[in-house]
């Protein structure tokens, strides 16, 4: 067996600890770690997109008639959406100073033809656009006749950005 001067053991030693030392270096690298974090923010509600449409008191609905539904289109959000869709929810009607029940939906024959997709911007109010049509249809009933009738529109759409 070979003889061990102090000078072999100092190198053995530090061998031992460059190996050592270089292990610890790659557990630490690839991740042979614990540890965690928390990260906590609001979210944004969803509140309705509006619009207001006047229609002037020469346009008149009657069957097969279509009018301009042309207006502003209101987004309160924190984001931007796409309007991809319009559609009628409800109908309901007066005539005179009294309601005119006899008008509703299914009598009233309306539909809402919708003009395109089209952006809001976030917390904007778009002003004098044209969303689309309504037209009365061939089905509608005489007891709509001289009513003033509102229809009450739904919005479909999504988020973009």
């Amino acid at each position: 067996m070979g003889k061990f001067t102090k000078r072999s053991v100092t190198v053995a030693t530090a061998v031992v600890v460059a190996v050592g030392g270089g292990t610890a270096a790659f557990a630490y690298a690839t991740g042979w770690f614990q540890g965690g974090g928390s990260a906590a923010a609001y979210s944004s509600t969803i509140q309705p997109v509006t619009a207001t449409v006047v229609i002037s008191d020469q346009a008149r609905l009657f069957p097969g008639a279509t009018i301009p539904l042309t207006g502003s289109v209101t987004n309160p959000n924190d984001y931007q959406v796409k309007v991809t869709n319009v559609s009628i929810q409800s109908v309901s009607a007066t005539k005179g100073s009294s309601a005119n029940t006899a008008c509703d939906t299914d009598r009233a024959d309306l539909r809402a033809d919708f003009g395109g997709q089209f952006d809001v911007p976030s917390k904007a109010t778009l002003t004098q656009k044209t969303i689309g049509t309504l037209s009365m249809g061939g089905n509608a009933t005489p007891e709509c006749a001289g009513s003033r009738i509102t229809a009450v529109l739904k919005f479909d759409g999504e988020l973009t950005s």
